[in-house]
C-alpha cells in the first residue's frame, strides 16, 4: 500500500498554528515581504505614486545628461501645491508670492540666468530683424538714416554678442555632469572584459562607453513620450472613475473626500501633461535651430533661427518660472501651517 509523505518534519504531525485552516490556506501575513492586495473591483484603486511617473527617465539613462540643478527642478515640478491644504490657503499663498521674489529665485541659479539672458538676446535679435525688414521696404528705402539710429543698431548688435558670450561662460562646465555619469557607468560595467593572458578582468575603454551612450535628444524625446503616456493613462483612469461616480449618483456632498481627491489628482495630471507638451515644443524649436548649423542651410536662416530661438527661450523661461513659483508657494504654505 502506497503512502503519502508530507513536507512536515514529523510525518503525520500538524504544524503548530493557531488555526487548522492555515495548513491548506497560507496566510500572506506570515511572510515579511507580503504586500497589501487591493480589490480590483473597488471604485477607488490605489493611485500611482509620483515617483513612479518621475522615474521613467531612468529607464533610458537620461540621468547622464541631467545636472544637479535640473534634478532639483524636476523635484519641484513633481510637487503638487494643491494637495497641501485647501484651495483657499493655496490661493492666498499664490497671491502673496510677488513676481520679484520669483525672479530673485530664478536668477540665483546658473540655469535661470542663462534662460533670462537668452530671452534678452533673442528679443534684441527679433527687434533688429523687425527693424531691418521695415527699413528695407519701399516706404523707408529712400529715407535718410539718423546717426542715433545707426548707433543704436550697433549697440544692440554688440549687446547680442556680449550676451551670447556670457551665456557660453555660464554653461561652460555643464559637461562635467554627463562626464561624471559616463565615468561612473564605465567603472561599474556589469560585463567587464577578461584578458586571455592574465585572466584578470578589466573594464571596457572609456571611448567604448562614450560611443555606445545614446544621444540626449533621442533620450529626451523618448522620455517625454513615456511620461506623457503614463500620465494620459492615469488621467483616463481618474476621468473614468469620476464618470462612474456621476452615473451611480455619487456627488460631492455624498462622498466629498473621494471626489475632492479625484479632482485634485486630475488637475495635477493635466498640469504635468501641459508642461510636458511645452518641453516637447521647446525641443522641436531647438532641433530646428540646430539643423541650420548642422546641415549648413542658408535659406531664411536669420529669421527662422531668431524665431525658434526666441520661442525656445520663452518656453524654457516660463517653465522655470512656474517651477520656482510653485516652490515659493509651497514654502509659504508650509510656514503658515506650521
Amino acid at each position: 500500500m502506497s503512502t503519502i509523505h508530507f513536507n512536515n518534519p514529523v510525518p503525520g504531525s500538524l504544524p503548530s498554528t493557531s488555526s487548522p485552516n492555515e495548513l491548506y490556506f497560507s496566510s500572506s501575513f506570515d511572510t515579511p515581504n507580503a504586500s497589501f492586495q487591493m480589490n480590483p473591483l473597488s471604485s477607488h484603486p490605489p493611485r500611482t505614486s509620483r515617483d513612479s511617473i518621475g522615474s521613467t527617465s531612468q529607464l533610458y539613462g537620461t540621468d547622464l545628461y541631467t545636472t544637479q540643478e535640473d534634478t532639483q527642478e524636476a523635484h519641484l515640478e513633481l510637487d503638487d501645491v494643491s494637495e497641501i491644504g485647501d484651495e483657499k490657503t493655496t490661493a492666498d499663498a499664490r497671491s502673496r508670492v510677488r513676481k520679484t521674489e520669483i525672479l530673485k529665485e530664478l536668477l540665483l541659479t546658473a540655469t535661470g540666468r542663462d534662460k533670462v539672458f537668452k530671452l534678452m538676446q533673442y528679443s534684441l535679435r527679433m527687434y533688429l530683424l523687425f527693424h531691418s525688414s521695415v527699413t528695407a521696404t519701399a516706404a523707408f528705402k529712400g529715407t535718410p538714416r539718423h546717426s542715433w539710429e545707426t548707433a543704436l543698431v550697433k549697440r544692440f548688435s554688440s549687446t547680442i554678442g556680449h550676451l551670447s558670450m556670457t551665456r557660453k561662460c555660464l554653461i561652460l562646465f555643464n559637461w562635467l555632469g554627463p562626464l561624471n555619469s559616463i565615468l561612473a557607468q564605465n567603472s561599474s560595467d556589469p560585463f567587464p572584459t577578461t584578458s586571455n593572458n592574465t585572466g584578470k578582468t578589466k573594464n571596457k575603454p572609456l571611448l567604448h562607453t562614450v560611443l555606445h551612450t545614446s544621444p540626449p535628444v533621442r533620450l529626451d524625446w523618448k522620455t517625454y513620450g513615456v511620461e506623457r503616456g503614463v500620465i494620459m493613462d492615469l488621467q483616463h483612469q481618474v476621468e473614468s472613475r469620476l464618470y462612474a461616480e456621476s452615473m451611480t449618483g455619487a456627488t460631492t456632498k455624498s462622498n466629498p473626500t473621494a471626489n475632492q481627491v479625484d479632482h485634485k489628482e486630475l488637475e495635477r495630471l493635466q498640469r504635468q501633461d501641459y508642461w510636458i507638451q511645452v518641453s516637447r515644443l521647446k525641443l522641436v524649436m531647438d532641433l530646428v535651430y540646430v539643423s541650420y548649423n548642422v546641415f549648413h542651410l542658408k535659406k531664411a536662416k536669420g529669421p527662422i533661427q531668431t524665431l525658434t530661438g526666441l520661442a525656445a527661450a520663452a518656453l524654457s523661461t516660463a517653465k522655470l518660472y512656474d517651477r520656482h513659483k510653485t516652490s515659493l508657494v509651497k514654502a509659504l504654505k508650509f510656514e503658515r501651517e506650521h
